[in-house]
């Protein structure tokens, strides 16, 4: 997991050292809101996907398995399974399990058109920084334009009403990065640098990145990977394999409700694909 500011940096003055490996989108709820000039465009595709039906259950995952919907979600999680071969990256955005026990007040807002579910969007609290993680965004084959936007706004929403300080979209893999940021590594700094503003498969970061944007977070909090000095070839391969896609992973792990497993990772890979327009879509 990547380390916050505070974290990397007590880490340094006991003997670590740190390197920025992407930004988190946060948005503070106390004034964060769809209103205004700036927000018109993700008004406008909500406004779509809602004409076009698409309206949402709001669902504590602790009551999915036995709910009535619970069979079309594991669908639309097959479905994307299926679609998503490659898998998402590695540790700092590996799956998780969409019914978690342990997990209290873990939700799942499910996109419906005329009842059927079409996507799903989870979020799971921090109840020691008092904010919610939108965890996985997954969808069916085809969805409504501006299905995206309304889970998020609805997921805002309810983590405003039930008292949460700021949700989070996750951390945006390698944006941010500058030379200030990689001093002590320069070449890992200029590595992933380089990484962001070239690569495009199997994840276009930059795309990643402006997805996140669009949503116009209120601040982007850094992320950094913390590691014992010295930066050895296992440090690097350990960093190396946070961005490497772990596709048999994916069609491996697949299980069902009662196994408790659902796969997806929300606003990452297929967020970068909605940006771009592709299949796949952070966090």
């Amino acid at each position: 997991m990547s380390a916050s500011a505070q974290f990397a940096a007590r880490a340094t003055e006991l003997g670590c050292a740190a390197v920025k490996v992407g930004e988190e989108a946060v948005f503070d709820l106390d004034r964060y809101s769809f209103d205004g000039g700036s927000m018109k465009r993700l008004r406008y595709h909500e406004g779509r996907a809602r004409r076009s039906g698409v309206e949402v259950e709001n669902i504590a995952t602790a009551d999915l398995p036995s709910h009535v919907l619970a069979a079309a979600v594991d669908a639309v999680t097959a479905a994307w399974v299926k679609q998503h071969a490659i898998g998402p990256m590695g540790f700092l955005l590996a799956l998780r399990p969409l019914y978690e026990p342990d997990k209290e007040g873990k939700r799942v807002f499910v996109a419906c058109v005329d009842g059927q579910p079409i996507a799903f969007l989870t979020a799971v609290p921090i109840p020691a920084a008092n904010g919610v993680y939108l965890e996985d965004y997954v969808r069916g084959p085809a969805v409504p334009d501006g299905t995206a936007e309304v889970l998020f706004h609805e997921a805002c929403l309810d983590a405003r009403a039930r008292g949460y300080d700021y949700v989070s979209l996750g951390t945006a893999p390698l944006a941010g990065l500058t030379p200030a940021d990689s001093r002590d590594h320069r070449f890992t700094g200029w590595l992933l640098r380089t990484a962001f503003e070239r690569v495009s498969w199997p994840y276009d970061f930059k795309s990643l990145l402006a997805f996140k944007a669009r949503f116009h977070p209120t601040r982007w909090v850094p992320k950094y990977l913390v590691y014992e000095r010295p930066f050895t070839p296992r440090v690097a391969a350990a960093l190396a394999l946070a961005y490497v896609p772990m596709g048999q992973r994916v069609g491996a792990g697949r299980q069902t409700h009662s196994d408790t497993a659902r796969h997806g990772r929300p606003f990452t890979a297929e967020a970068s694909e909605e940006a771009s327009g592709a299949r796949v879509l952070p966090c």
